[in-house]
């Protein structure tokens, strides 16, 4: 088979978000097109330029026969992480993950409180969606994962607060740590979205009415559970 420059792929991330989580146990899609259901998935938002570093290790214990020869090398450990950097520090669903639920309270406008503590913190699934290629979309998706390793958090003039973290995956009742689907398509699966303004009265719920907020480029589901006065909140309808 000849060179073939379309199957050279690169980490871009969707335009509606690289990473998502959901609880573990939540049903994962099976291909790279179809929505990612928002009511259990929440975006952690941008990560650093870095990108996403998936290491796979393995363990094998060599077995020899008399005489020295090695005649086999059966697996004894295999090891599959995922690494980033989230730098949307402000994000709730950020620190939901690196703290845990229960320990953080609050939102950006009536002030969060964040624990930290020995708790062990919860497993999650998670969906990595990028774009690899001109109409060509990739999809992994981690049944089970917990983070297995954490950085240090850096405050620093030019530099962006974040979280730098390793995710390890665990077996899920088939065995697979993760899935990857590769596949023809856009990033909106074909769907076209449009995003309206809504005029809060004061009292919802905008997490809970599932409503978005412009961050960057992109629009995510707001974690905010007061009506923030200062922000635009958007409801998105599909067309």
């Amino acid at each position: 088979m000849a060179n073939n420059s379309a199957n050279v792929q690169i980490g871009k991330p969707s335009i509606a978000g690289g990473i998502w989580m959901g609880p573990e146990g939540a049903a994962l899609p099976t291909n790279a097109k179809s929505a990612i259901d928002e009511a259990v998935f929440s975006c952690i938002g941008y990560c650093s330029e870095d990108g996403v570093t998936n290491s796979s290790s393995f363990t094998s214990q060599d077995i020899k026969a008399w005489g020295g020869d090695i005649v086999a090398s059966p697996l004894t450990e295999k090891k599959d992480t995922f690494k980033w950097k989230s730098i949307e520090a402000g994000n709730m669903n950020v620190l939901k993950l690196v703290h845990g639920d229960e320990n953080v309270e609050g939102s950006i406008s009536s002030g969060i409180t964040v624990k930290v503590n020995a708790t062990d913190k919860a497993r999650h699934s998670f969906i990595i969606d990028l774009q690899v290629g001109t109409n060509i979309l990739k999809r992994i998706t981690i049944p089970a994962g917990k983070i297995s390793e954490l950085g240090d958090v850096v405050y620093k003039d030019g530099e962006a607060v974040g979280y730098d973290m390793k995710i390890t995956a665990f077996p899920d009742a088939a065995g697979q740590t993760h899935y990857e689907y590769i596949q023809e398509g856009s990033q909106s699966g074909g769907v076209t979205y449009t995003y309206t303004a809504v005029t809060p009265e004061g009292t919802e719920n905008p997490n809970e009415e599932g409503w978005y907020v412009l961050s960057g480029d992109s629009y995510i589901i707001t974690a905010d559970t007061t009506v923030d006065s200062n922000k635009t909140y958007y409801e998105r309808d599909s067309i």
